[in-house]
């Protein structure tokens, strides 16, 4: 839908990621709708563990978004690089983003796209944030347009949960649990419970099985754990946990609270596309 860049603020001198529709997507109904609806979205969160929205608004015909810059590395590329991080650490990034996404439910939205991209890392390297509110769902704030389209997969194919993949208008709190679910499966495993086949296939195996058990892919992970694990991408959402704030008390025990990212982790960044640079041009 558009493009985000690194910018510096000219006054603060504080940097901030801009994402800007792309010009050939302004005058689409439907395009300024879903931006319409992320800014709004971004507007109602406040948390640590979620990344902050500084302003939108218009540049000519452009459609900007300013937010706050979080450097990363992102779990994505993490992931990408083939280090699988400790098992405390794993469960310390789930645990602060189902802190994260507890304020988003606490405002009736849910995320929709939760997976390890989504989840990065601030420059302190000891705080992790929720990034992207694009697919937001927010029952509160309908104005009477669909932009769910029935039949459209909206998520990430390997983590959207069975509920969403069948309809992701009806996708509730829930349906960020398996996401998360299956963002600290993969990794404490360093596989996907369902690697095989194309993503519409994995999706919708999703949908008529239940994940293998993490113990099966990491004998070592306590029982404890792989059954919280097993409890989150329960195909069923009532069988998940009553909230996130109790997912983040349950991952609390196994949690190791972080140091600097670069003192445990080596990641190779270039497995993920750098931001753009944004032209010096209009203040943000």
């Amino acid at each position: 839908m558009g493009h985000v860049f690194l910018a510096r603020h000219r006054v603060f001198g504080r940097r901030a990621a801009v994402k800007v529709v792309r010009p050939d997507r302004s005058g689409d109904e439907r395009v300024r709708a879903r931006f319409l609806r992320e800014v709004r979205a971004l507007g109602q969160l406040d948390h640590l563990n979620v990344v902050h929205g500084y302003d939108a608004g218009t540049v000519g015909r452009a459609y900007f978004l300013a937010m706050e810059y979080v450097p990363g590395p992102d779990l994505g590329q993490m992931l990408l690089s083939g280090e699988t991080p400790p098992l405390g650490r794993a469960c310390e990034f789930a645990r602060q983003a189902a802190l994260g996404l507890h304020h988003m439910h606490e405002r009736g939205l849910v995320h929709r796209d939760v997976k390890p991209s989504n989840l990065s890392l601030a420059e302190d390297g000891r705080t992790l944030k929720v990034l992207d509110v694009g697919l937001v769902k927010n029952p509160m704030a309908d104005t009477g347009e669909e932009l769910t389209r029935a039949g459209w997969l909206v998520g990430t194919a390997d983590y959207a949960a069975p509920e969403q993949v069948v309809d992701a208008r009806a996708a509730d709190h829930r349906a960020d649990q398996y996401a998360l679910g299956g963002t600290l499966y993969h990794m404490l495993s360093g596989d996907l419970p369902f690697p095989e086949g194309t993503p519409v296939a994995r999706a919708l195996r999703r949908v008529t099985e239940v994940a293998p058990p993490l113990s099966a892919k990491r004998p070592d992970v306590p029982s404890a754990l792989a059954e919280l694990v097993g409890r989150l991408l329960a195909r069923r959402p009532e069988d998940r946990f009553p909230s996130a704030r109790a997912v983040a008390d349950a991952l609390a025990p196994f949690a190791t609270p972080l140091t600097h990212a670069a003192d445990e982790t080596v990641v190779n960044l270039g497995t993920s596309p750098a931001l753009l640079t944004l032209p010096d041009r209009p203040q943000v």
